[in-house]
């Protein structure tokens, strides 16, 4: 432990040293600012949400309101090869990047060059992709060759041009635990279910003529349910970097239970269920969605369910607080979760008739997330078709009843 962290100081202190020879070439940028606006950035390639979230909120930032030229620095290898591939076609990417933002931070004071990380948390918050969703220079692009790649890999499983594919994107804790074993992520396990919980909705859509991809790079389960338009394709020996982002990114809708790969669907302008969902400040008011959490109780009453405010004031990472404070996770049922999936579908496909109660819960819903205090740190900007889920309400009924107080 001890010579590992000596090892970390000298590669620190060498990174360092080499910066030093970066300065001159932020004096430069600092001269020529007023006629050519230069920015430094980093991306968090380490995890996929973060990479896709900050890739593609910056892309859309750069087509819609271009000021600067960014120049770019990531980790490699980095979580996904297809996505920095992608990254590196719309953004200028160099490792040298990386010592310019060393030398950078030895002079706070001077701003010698901008510095843009603020997308680390992946938060649309200015609504981007849904301002550039009609603008193709807006998305992360693929090559022809991708595309036929993967287009080929759908026409080899009999997957026709006009059939519709979900993708089931679950949490579990596996990839964590590969790719990080020497740390304890499992204050995360609040946030997994089951894939098998999902059988139903699986069913559901078969039945309905969809074709459904289990998605993941490392899975605790593998999917017991055999058909052959219900690919576990997580378990699959053509699983690849490319196939995990064009099949979310070209899905018909997709459910996840909102973790890093839903990223992808979003970038990509897609519909996402989420379901079972942790926690309700992580509600993807940007994206095009409908949201159903977990059920939260107070320990010793099954009828006495948190309200939203109350989820939203008990709103934590660590699912340790939850026990400490008496509050029980509950996994929502199959069949509860089938006809949220449904839902989805009815509304796509144009079945879905929204009533005047509907109307009234989605503008409480929002209007309670909107007086939330931390409402400007995730929520700048909401969708309209950002909706909690009418199936869950009907299974909550007390969910909405309760506002933050407006004085």
């Amino acid at each position: 432990m001890i010579f590992t962290k000596f090892n970390l100081s000298l590669k620190g202190l060498v990174h360092k040293l080499i910066a030093i020879l970066f300065i001159p070439l932020l004096i430069i940028i600092k001269l020529i600012k007023p006629i050519y606006k230069i920015r430094l950035r980093e991306f968090m390639s380490e995890r996929i949400g973060h990479f896709v979230g900050d890739a593609g909120i910056s892309l859309c930032d750069q087509v819609y309101k271009e000021e600067y030229k960014d120049l770019c620095w990531f980790i490699t290898p980095s979580c996904n090869s297809q996505i920095e591939k992608m990254v590196k076609r719309v953004f200028f990417v160099r490792w040298w990047v990386r010592y310019l933002i060393i030398a950078n931070s030895f002079f706070p004071s001077l701003n010698l060059a901008p510095f843009e990380n603020r997308w680390a948390h992946a938060r649309d918050v200015r609504g981007l992709y849904f301002k550039t969703k009609d603008l193709k220079e807006a998305y992360l692009p693929f090559s022809n060759e991708e595309e036929e790649q993967a287009k080929n890999f759908l026409k080899n499983l009999g997957v026709k041009r006009t059939d519709k594919f979900v993708c089931l994107i679950i949490r579990d804790a596996e990839y964590l635990k590969t790719h990080y074993p020497n740390e304890d992520w499992s204050y995360h396990d609040y946030r997994d279910s089951s894939i098998n919980s999902y059988i139903e909705s699986i069913e559901a859509l078969k039945d309905l003529g969809y074709w459904i991809f289990r998605m993941g790079k490392e899975v605790k389960e593998k999917l017991d349910y055999d058909h052959p338009r219900v690919i576990d394709y997580a378990n699959s020996d053509e699983r690849s970097d490319l196939l995990d982002v064009w099949l979310p990114a070209n899905s018909h809708f997709s459910i996840s239970t909102s973790t890093g790969l839903d990223a992808v669907p979003q970038a990509f302008r897609r519909p996402v269920v989420y379901v079972n969902a942790m926690t309700n400040a992580d509600f993807r008011s940007h994206d095009h969605c409908i949201w159903a959490p977990k059920d939260l109780y107070w320990k010793g009453s099954k009828e006495n369910s948190l309200t939203l405010k109350e989820t939203l004031i008990n709103n934590f990472s660590d699912g340790r607080r939850y026990e400490d404070l008496g509050i029980n996770i509950t996994n929502l049922s199959p069949d509860l979760i089938k006809d949220i999936v449904l839902e989805m579908h009815k509304r796509l496909s144009g079945e879905w008739e929204i009533s005047k109660q509907e109307e009234l819960n989605q503008e409480k819903f929002i209007k309670i997330i909107s007086a939330w205090p931390e409402k400007e740190k995730m929520h700048g900007f909401f969708h309209p078709k950002a909706l909690i889920s009418q199936t869950y309400l009907e299974h909550n009924s007390s969910f909405l009843s309760e506002l933050f107080d407006e004085s």
